[in-house]
């Protein structure tokens, strides 16, 4: 089986390595074409959650990016904000994809009545623009400012709160608004809700997949 090497770059420092391996680990499982190597921004302890912290962010990633691209087939921003994205997508020969525009695309086929949970006080602009009228709803779970706030008892219990409100406005399907919701273990929260969940860094492993077979082909065999 052909595996393309890319690198997941993270927007959270945290020198953590179980969850690094927790993230590659699950992502290699579900995309077992592709071969994953993590790294971090330094000095971003809350990782991006606002204007400030976003622009702080985008030199460091754009700087990461370019040192590294020679060693990849591939460049995953995992931020649902998709910092850098557009530049770097000009400016190198191998494919990169953030996390948001591929969560949000993924919903929009498959709904047209999509609720976004997201850690901003408002929903994302990638978000908006691609769902457009089939946005229902926005919500941000109560207590929630950083992406570490998730992986707490009381955040988990705030984001099933939150999910009930937009299950309740109508939404059928729920895509997630910042990557750390993936490393939450925050299904079994949702599991029985009504609606089907939309994670961003497996729909910008789908997306990274897509465009490396399309860029350097595969062995994939249909029979």
């Amino acid at each position: 089986m052909r595996q393309y090497h890319v690198a997941l770059i993270r927007v959270l420092t945290t020198g953590c390595d179980v969850v690094t391996y927790f993230q590659e680990e699950n992502l290699e499982h579900a995309f077992p074409q592709l071969s994953i190597e993590t790294f971090e921004i330094p000095d971003q302890p809350e990782g991006i959650h606002d204007n400030s912290s976003y622009k702080k962010a985008v030199p460091k990633i754009m700087a990461l990016a370019r040192q590294i691209a020679p060693s990849f087939e591939g460049i995953m921003i995992n931020c649902a904000g998709d910092p850098a994205v557009d530049i770097l997508e000009k400016e190198l020969t191998i494919p990169v994809t953030g996390a948001g525009r591929p969560a949000a695309l993924l919903a929009l086929a498959k709904s047209d009545k999509v609720g976004v949970l997201g850690i901003n006080k408002e929903c994302p602009d990638n978000y908006r623009e691609v769902l457009g009228d089939s946005l229902t709803g926005y919500e941000c779970p109560e207590g929630i400012v950083t992406s570490s706030d998730l992986q707490t008892e009381e955040g988990k219990k705030a984001i099933r709160s939150a999910a009930e409100i937009l299950v309740a406005k109508g939404a059928d399907t729920i895509v997630f608004a910042c990557t750390g919701y993936t490393v939450t273990g925050v299904w079994d929260h949702l599991r029985d809700l009504p609606v089907r969940i939309i994670d961003p860094s497996y729909a910008q492993a789908l997306q990274m997949l897509a465009e490396c077979f399309g860029k350097y082909g595969t062995d994939l065999r249909i029979h």
